[in-house]
């Protein structure tokens, strides 16, 4: 079977052709594309007819800024050993009010 990748390539190949081809040519490309990709043709069938996945852009990371400063971390660390691990809802009661986390 032909890697995922392999598959989206095909399909982006045949889209146009298949978009254009007439009832009988489309059966005969959507049985084709069937047989490479081992796809079931119902599957195939909503691949083809779905809008073309568009190329992949690479995904931009954008990491949230600390909100905390390292000695209030180093602090709930310590708390949280101490109390045996809590969880956060009753980890909550040892500290302040104000303090959130």
């Amino acid at each position: 079977m032909p890697k995922f990748t392999a598959r989206m390539e095909y399909l982006k190949a045949i889209y146009g052709r298949y978009h254009k081809a007439s009832k009988t040519d489309k059966s005969r490309i959507l049985d084709e594309f069937c047989k490479v990709c081992h796809y079931h043709r119902k599957h195939a069938l909503r691949l083809l007819s779905r809008p073309i996945p568009p190329a992949k852009n690479p995904r931009i990371r954008r990491h949230r800024a600390f909100v905390y400063s390292p000695v209030v971390l180093q602090a709930a660390r310590m708390i949280w050993k101490a109390s045996g691990y809590l969880c956060g809802q009753r980890l909550k009661k040892p500290f302040p009010t104000g303090c959130r986390l």
